[in-house]
């Protein structure tokens, strides 16, 4: 029987799969937010502080694009894999389950597709391990529970 429970790395790669659809906009997003960021120290608490110390503009902009760095690469890395190391049926298994627009169930995309239930899982699983693999998420085995 296929196991169809997801593990916490196999949910952090369909976190990611569904990242690619809203990682554009979240830059652009990013982008303003840096843009329009205050160019004064201020005295105002801020997350994770526990008294009013003066903040520097200068870290919060540094960090900000950090950030915009950060999600410009990790979309680099989904759209290379997309457009030239999978095959159309992992791309078109990605568009139908992953793409908030469909937001189609498993049942769903096997039906669409012509699918078999247990190829479908398999393809599924070489799509997640493919993302594990550009993001690294298998290089350890301790979050694993079958490794214990």
């Amino acid at each position: 029987m296929i196991d169809t429970n997801l593990k916490p790395k196999q949910r952090q790669c369909e976190k990611l799969l569904r990242a690619y659809y809203t990682l554009p906009m979240t830059i652009e997003n990013l982008k303003m937010q840096a843009e329009i960021a205050p160019s004064t120290a201020s005295y105002e608490p801020r997350e994770g502080q526990s008294h009013a110390a003066p903040s520097s503009p200068v870290e919060t902009l540094v960090f900000k694009r950090d950030v915009i760095r950060l999600k410009e690469k990790e979309y680099e890395l989904l759209a290379t894999l997309r457009d030239d190391k999978l095959h159309q049926q992992l791309v078109d298994i990605w568009d139908m389950r992953y793409n908030p627009r469909h937001d189609y169930n498993d049942s769903q995309v096997m039906l669409l597709l012509g699918i078999e239930r247990k190829a479908y899982y398999k393809l599924r699983a070489r799509l997640l391990g493919y993302i594990a693999d550009v993001f690294g998420l298998w290089e350890d085995g301790k979050d694993d529970p079958e490794v214990r």
